[in-house]
């Protein structure tokens, strides 16, 4: 696969779907999602992944929306170089159609973003990306990417309802997607998408500043100054100089021809 180069910042925008008039079988009270957790890595590292069993930071955060312990994990996977960057979100994001922008960057090899965020109250379920590559099969930065985000099953605790008791899976099961057939309480909203999320390539405006406006302004006075220089007599009064050298020449000779009269 071509690789990339250099950093690259993507503007991340994620959107929340999940509303009443959109999930009628699934809304319970005081739903929400809890603060996002996104890192930008090599293929070499999954924050989460289907038909994976998840990490105690990813159960952590399906569970409880609690980030540190996956933001941990993040931080000890930079050190072998597999974790670019880490971010988290200040606080939780409603679910009513709210609208949360963020900055991350992509470097070379580091070219795959995830993310991770509970839906809440929930047993274990979240929304997420797994390993989205921004690189382009063509070696350049993709432009931008739009992904609707369904519900995911963390396999980590039993509950099927929004508010049911903390049963541990045991064994812990694997992370699958929510589907209709799923023993869960929102199997009929299951196929509708809870969040949209946008990557959007940056791209620097060029910028005039005050010093390079004056330094572009200094360079044209130089350039027309050589023309400047040759017209500094005017036409006119060289006619006249010219016209006023020749008289005297003239006067000269008349002079020099009456003094050699007398000696003829």
């Amino acid at each position: 696969m071509p690789t990339c180069t250099g950093e690259q910042k993507y503007k991340v925008k994620i959107e929340t779907l999940w509303r009443p008039e959109t999930h009628p079988n699934g809304f319970p009270s005081g739903a929400h999602f809890s603060p996002l957790v996104v890192a930008t890595h090599t293929n070499k590292y999954q924050m989460w992944s289907p038909r994976t069993r998840a990490s105690k930071g990813v159960e952590d955060v399906a569970e409880t929306g609690n980030p540190s312990r996956l933001y941990q994990e993040l931080m000890d996977y930079k050190k072998p170089n597999f974790v670019y960057k880490a971010y988290k979100a200040n606080g939780p994001l409603n679910s009513h159609g709210e609208i949360m922008n963020m900055e991350i960057m992509v470097k070379d090899q580091y070219s795959m973003v995830s993310l991770i965020s509970m839906i809440a109250p929930s047993p274990d379920w979240f929304v997420g990306v797994d390993s989205l590559d921004l690189c382009g099969s063509d070696g350049k930065w993709k432009d931008n990417r739009v992904i609707n985000l369904p519900l995911w099953d963390a396999g980590t605790e039993s509950g099927t309802e929004f508010a049911s008791t903390d049963i541990a899976t045991m064994p812990q099961d694997f992370i699958k997607i929510i589907v209709q057939n799923s023993d869960t309480v929102i199997k009929a909203d299951a196929l509708k998408p809870f969040a949209k999320i946008t990557f959007e390539k940056y791209v620097a405006m060029p910028s005039s500043s005050p010093s390079s406006a004056f330094n572009s302004s200094s360079a044209i006075v130089t350039s027309q100054s050589p023309s400047t220089e040759r017209r500094t007599t005017p036409p006119t009064e060289t006619s006249t100089g010219n016209s006023a050298e020749k008289a005297c020449c003239s006067v000269s000779l008349i002079f020099l021809v009456v003094a050699l009269i007398p000696a003829l």
